[in-house]
């Protein structure tokens, strides 16, 4: 069985979907996986965008506060 990397497209879209149907805005979300530096709505939005991956250290922080299963957050 030959497994497809997932692309920032995709790992965006499910870290979006999950945010708001849990109600964070990207500022919210981005101080709650403990980044809180100015510009946390960008950082956020990079990743829903699919400009960037989320860093490793951020996807376990992504995966329990919005219930995103690993699969979908690791391309």
């Amino acid at each position: 069985m030959e497994y497809e990397l997932k692309s920032k497209q995709e790992i965006g879209f499910a870290i979006r979907r999950a945010r708001e149907r849990r109600g964070y805005s990207q500022s919210q979300l981005a101080l709650a996986i403990g980044y809180t530096h100015p510009g946390a709505d960008a950082y956020i939005r990079k990743f829903e965008s699919g400009r960037s991956y989320p860093p490793y250290e951020r996807i376990r922080a992504i995966h329990e506060i919005l219930g995103i299963d690993y699969d979908e957050l690791i391309p």
